[in-house]
């Protein structure tokens, strides 16, 4: 094993002038180790003085490949080196496995490639007028696509494009309405960034939190967009217990913070708690203030949520179980509270393993 992205097998005979025909070798890991491998085994293949780490090895054998075998290597080092730019430029900050790549990966890897140099892409399957995302392999890549004058898509990183901020129309229950058949006062300006699930902020592999936060704090604000920017935090809360970062922490942190700073109620606030819960204890102060909305909240889910802060999961239990039956029922309402992963002792049966 060469690195971890080549298998190198020698022939049995003595090392000699013939194992540039016998010389076999299979591509393993990921790009980056392979890319580093082939350099690495294109450097040693010609006699001479080779330095490494740990010391120095002095060849007299020429391990140079035959020359096809040799332009091969060459070309496939080159593919793979424009192939990693490619997805760097769409802001992949994961590694792409190699070992076990469909030709539909292949097919995707080559769009990639050819929107990062600016040329227009075919329509792909599974993507819709607005956004998408390209699985290729172990990744999953966000994309915008803009249709160009030739009816093909220049596709490019939808987390740079975000400053391109949409305009939606919600009735009451935030449901997406026809655009066309609404008056202009019924529209509500919003960021593209919001339209990614739960399950999109678990698997892309391009994620940039920076350019999330500053979309959704650029723009023009409503009651009802508050209430859809508060929706997306609890879900990146969830995100986060689900498959923690450093980034994504930040991102939460940061956003709960500006919702209080738009509309300072005990949710947000309690909201921002629960962010700085999930890393570090509590301050004496954050404890007072969770003790203060115990007492003085006119909602009983609302003390529920700071005793749970508080760890004191007896007068969590206790207020639980004394509100109203018919409420405590509509656990709908509150199962993606991700305040309920913090409830360790006394935890409601109907509160136990509806979070996912």
């Amino acid at each position: 094993m060469l690195g971890a992205g080549i298998l190198i097998i020698l022939p049995d005979s003595t090392l000699s002038s013939s194992i540039k025909n016998n010389l076999k070798i299979t591509a393993k890991g990921t790009i980056s180790e392979r890319i580093r491998d082939l350099e690495f085994l294109l450097a040693i293949c010609a006699p001479g003085k080779h330095e490494f780490a740990c010391g120095s090895w002095v060849s007299d054998v020429d391990l140079n490949l035959s020359d096809e075998k040799h332009t091969k290597l060459l070309q496939t080092l080159d593919a793979l080196k424009t192939a990693k730019s490619a997805l760097e430029h769409f802001g992949v900050t994961e590694e792409l496995e190699l070992d076990n790549l469909t030709s539909e990966d292949h097919e995707y890897l080559n769009t990639l490639i050819a929107a990062s140099k600016g040329e227009s892409v075919s329509l792909i399957a599974d993507y819709d007028n607005y956004m998408g995302d390209l699985q290729i392999a172990n990744l999953k890549v966000a994309v915008i696509g803009f249709v160009a004058e030739d009816g093909n898509v220049k596709l490019k990183n939808l987390f740079d494009e975000l400053h391109r901020n949409c305009i939606i129309v919600l009735d009451e229950d935030c449901t997406e309405l026809n655009f066309d058949l609404v008056p202009d006062d019924k529209k509500y300006e919003s960021s593209f960034c919001l339209r990614l699930t739960r399950q999109n902020l678990l698997e892309l592999s391009n994620i940039n939190y920076d350019a999330m936060y500053n979309s959704i704090i650029s723009v023009v604000q409503s009651d009802l967009y508050l209430s859809i920017v508060n929706v997306f935090l609890l879900d990146a809360i969830l995100v986060y217990d689900k498959k923690p970062s450093d980034p994504l922490l930040e991102f939460c942190e940061k956003l709960s913070a500006w919702l209080v700073e738009q509309d300072d109620t005990y949710s947000g606030q309690l909201n921002c708690l629960q962010v700085a819960k999930r890393h570090r204890p509590l301050t004496y102060a954050e404890l007072a203030q969770l003790r203060q909305i115990a007492n003085t909240s006119d909602y009983e889910m609302v003390k529920v949520a700071a005793f749970i802060l508080l760890d004191s999961f007896t007068e969590a239990r206790a207020t639980w179980d004394a509100i109203a039956i018919a409420e405590r029922a509509n656990t709908e309402n509150y199962s993606h509270f991700p305040i309920w992963n913090l409830w360790t002792i006394n935890k409601p049966d109907e509160l136990c393993g509806i979070i996912t």
